[in-house]
């Protein structure tokens, strides 16, 4: 997103305020959840790895929701084959 995708800053702007919604709820379903495992049972040395886990997983969530928002590509027809 952004200009490695080619856009303005008006494009980001709108792109931002429609996945806003989904973006934030998504942090709070994952990463909300994990805080709260990892301050009440995760032993204090594993506290980083375990919510370096938890990002990875929202990390892949949120592509996937990104990927969701995107519109579909147009598929090129596939060549007859002679």
């Amino acid at each position: 997103m952004g200009a490695a995708a080619g856009l303005g800053a008006r494009d980001v702007a709108d792109v931002l305020r429609r996945q806003f919604v989904d973006a934030t709820s998504l942090s709070v379903a994952v990463l909300g959840p994990a805080q709260a495992v990892n301050f009440s049972v995760v032993p204090y040395g594993l506290r980083l790895p375990f919510m370096l886990g938890a990002a990875f997983v929202y990390n892949g969530a949120l592509g996937a929701v990104n990927l969701r928002a995107q519109p579909a590509a147009p598929r090129a027809a596939p060549a007859d084959r002679a």
